[in-house]
């Protein structure tokens, strides 16, 4: 078993908005002092397990410098063209159903 314990906090190499990304991310994982902690038994070997913690670490930090995928204009345009013809189909719709229940009433008098 191998456990690697990394300073999140005094890891000056990492930007502000990706440091605090991982701790948002992983406060489950680090504790009082601001240590993000990592573990792993994969192998028999401990150098293979330290390899391990090293990679996960630097997939967490990989996965924390990601910026969000901004769609393009189009895809924005569309996106809007498709939610406008989906509300006058409901709205369509609603109205169709409430001429059918309107002509399935029957007065009593």
């Amino acid at each position: 078993k191998a456990e690697v314990r990394f300073n999140v906090h005094t890891a000056d190499w990492i930007p502000e908005d990706v440091r605090q990304k991982i701790i948002e991310k992983n406060r489950n994982r680090i504790n009082k002092a601001g240590e993000l902690l990592v573990t792993s038994e994969l192998s028999r070997s401990q150098q293979r397990n330290l390899s391990e913690c090293v990679r996960r670490i630097s997939a967490i930090v990989a996965e924390a410098s990601e910026k969000p995928h901004q769609p393009a204009a189009e895809d924005v345009a569309l996106r809007a063209t498709r939610l406008e013809k989906r509300d006058k189909e409901r709205l369509n719709q609603k109205r169709m159903n409430s001429v059918i229940k309107k002509s399935r009433r029957v007065d009593f008098d």
